[in-house]
C-alpha cells in the first residue's frame, strides 16, 4: 500500500489489522521530489530528536505497526534507514504520532505513486 503521512489510509489499515493482515507501507518517503522530506511538521519533529526527516517518516509507520519498505540501493542508506528508524520509534511520542496522523486530514492528502489503473 502507498502509506505515508500524506496518504495514511486510516480506515483501510484499521480494517486490515482487524482481519489479522499486516499492512506493508510502500513508498514511505513519497517519490522523486516528494514534499514529505521537507514538510514543516516532519522537519520540526525530526529536529526535536536530532533525526533526519526520513527517520521520522519511516519510524512513524513502524510505530503504527506497519511493515515498511523504503527504496534504497546503497549499503550506507540501508544502514541509516535501520538505525534512524529505530531511534525514531524509540523517541516518537503519542502526541507526535497524532500530529503526523493529522497531516492528510489538514489538507495534505496526496498520492505520489500513480499506477496505470484507477485508484
Amino acid at each position: 500500500l502507498e502509506l505515508h503521512v500524506y496518504n495514511p489510509q486510516h480506515k483501510l489499515t484499521e480494517y486490515l489489522k482487524s482481519k489479522g493482515i499486516l499492512p506493508q507501507a510502500y513508498s514511505p518517503l513519497g517519490s522523486v521530489n516528494s514534499p514529505l522530506l521537507t514538510d514543516e511538521t516532519v522537519v520540526k519533529i525530526a529536529q526535536k530528536y536530532s533525526l533526519n526527516a526520513s527517520d521520522v517518516l519511516i519510524g512513524y509507520l513502524v510505530a503504527k505497526g506497519f511493515s515498511v519498505v523504503p527504496k534504497s540501493v546503497t549499503p550506507s542508506r540501508i544502514a541509516s534507514n535501520l538505525t534512524g528508524t529505530l531511534d525514531a520509534v524509540k523517541n516518537l511520542t503519542p502526541a507526535d504520532i497524532e500530529e503526523l496522523d493529522g497531516l492528510a486530514a489538514a489538507g495534505k492528502q496526496r498520492r505520489f505513486i500513480t499506477p496505470p489503473w484507477r485508484v
